[in-house]
C-alpha cells in the first residue's frame, strides 16, 4: 500500500536497514534521530504556557525572551509587511499583540525546527536551497489557502514550510538509501516520494508527520503535513493537504536549488480544478509566491 509504514519482517537484500537488522519505518525513522525527540525547551515553554488560561501577555513575553535568537526574529516578523502589516513594532510585549498568540506559536514552531536542522552536512544537503524552497512552498500554500477561503491561512505557511522535514530526518538517517532514492528520482524522472515508498515502504511526507505527531503538533498542522503527497487519505484535512501538497509541487518547480525531485508534473487538473484552478493560473501564483518568498528569506533566514 503506498504511504504503508509497515515493512516485512525479513529485509530483503539490498534493502535498508535499522541498526538492529529490521527493515525501517517512518516511526522508527522518526524516533531514531535522537536529538528530534522531542521539540525545543523554549517551544515546549511556550505551547505550555498558552494551554494556562491564566496565562498574561507578560507570561508569553517570558517564554520567549530567553532566546535572543528568537526574540530578534519575532521583531522582524511583526515589523514585516507580510505578517505584521507593516506597523513599526520595537518590543516583544508588541510584537505578541501585534502577531497573536496563534502566530506567535506558528513562527516560534518554525523558527525551532529550523534551528534544529541547522548542522546538516552540506554534503547531504543544501540547506539555504532546501529553506528557499520550503518558504517558496510555504507561501504558496498560504496564496492557495487565501484563495479557497480556508480560515486560519497563517497555519498553512507553517505546514508548507516544514512539510518535508521528513526528507532532512531521511538524510540524517538512511542517507545511502536517500542517494539511491534521488539517483532513481532523477534518472528515471519520477517523483521523489513514489521513489521512496517503492524503495523504504513509506515516504518523507509519513516521517514528517510521525515526528510532528509525536511532538504533539495540532492536527490541523499534523494532518496535512502527513498526507500531503497523498490528500485523500487526510480525513478531515483532505483540501489542506492538497494545498500544501500542490505549493511543494510549485516549489520544486519553480527551480529552488535543492536535491528534490520535481514532482509538478503530477499536478492533475482535478487536483488543480479542487482549489478553483487551472494550468494559466500557475504562473502569476508562482510570481506572487516568488515575492513573498524573498520578504519571508529576510525574516526566516536572515543572522539573528
Amino acid at each position: 500500500m503506498p504511504g504503508s509504514m509497515t515493512g516485512s519482517a525479513v529485509p530483503s537484500e539490498g534493502e535498508p536497514t535499522m541498526t538492529d537488522g529490521t527493515q525501517p519505518t517512518a516511526a522508527t525513522i522518526a524516533a531514531e534521530v535522537r536529538v528530534l525527540a522531542s521539540p525545543p525547551g523554549t517551544y515546549v515553554r511556550l505551547r505550555r504556557v498558552m494551554k494556562d488560561p491564566r496565562s498574561s501577555v507578560r507570561d508569553l513575553v517570558d517564554a520567549v525572551s530567553t532566546d535572543p535568537s528568537l526574540t530578534a526574529r519575532l521583531l522582524r516578523v511583526a515589523n514585516s509587511a507580510y505578517f505584521g502589516g507593516g506597523r513599526a513594532v520595537d518590543t516583544i510585549e508588541r510584537a505578541v499583540v501585534v502577531l497573536g498568540n496563534r502566530q506567535i506559536h506558528d513562527i516560534v514552531l518554525a523558527t525551532s525546527v529550523m534551528s534544529r536542522f541547522s548542522r546538516i552536512p552540506a554534503r547531504l544537503v543544501d540547506m539555504n536551497g532546501f529553506w528557499r524552497m520550503s518558504l517558496f512552498a510555504a507561501a504558496a500554500s498560504r496564496l492557495l489557502a487565501d484563495r479557497c477561503l480556508i480560515f486560519d491561512s497563517e497555519r498553512l505557511f507553517v505546514a508548507g514550510l516544514l512539510a518535508q522535514i521528513g526528507q532532512l530526518v531521511l538524510y540524517l538517517r538512511v542517507p545511502d538509501a536517500m542517494t539511491r532514492v534521488l539517483e532513481i528520482a532523477q534518472g528515471e524522472d519520477q517523483p521523489i516520494h513514489l521513489v521512496e515508498r517503492e524503495l523504504l515502504g513509506f515516504d518523507y511526507a509519513a516521517v514528517s508527520g510521525e515526528l510532528f505527531a509525536a511532538w504533539k503538533l495540532p492536527a490541523s498542522l499534523v494532518g496535512p503535513i502527513r498526507c500531503h503527497t497523498d490528500p485523500a487519505t487526510a480525513g478531515d484535512h483532505v483540501l489542506e493537504a492538497l494545498v500544501v501538497g500542490v505549493a511543494v509541487g510549485l516549489a520544486a518547480d519553480a527551480g529552488r536549488p535543492t536535491r528534490l525531485a520535481n514532482p509538478v508534473r503530477d499536478l492533475s487538473a482535478a487536483s488543480l480544478a479542487t482549489l478553483g484552478l487551472d494550468a494559466g493560473d500557475l504562473r502569476p501564483l508562482c510570481q506572487e509566491a516568488a515575492e513573498l518568498t524573498r520578504e519571508a528569506a529576510t525574516v526566516f533566514l536572515a543572522a539573528a
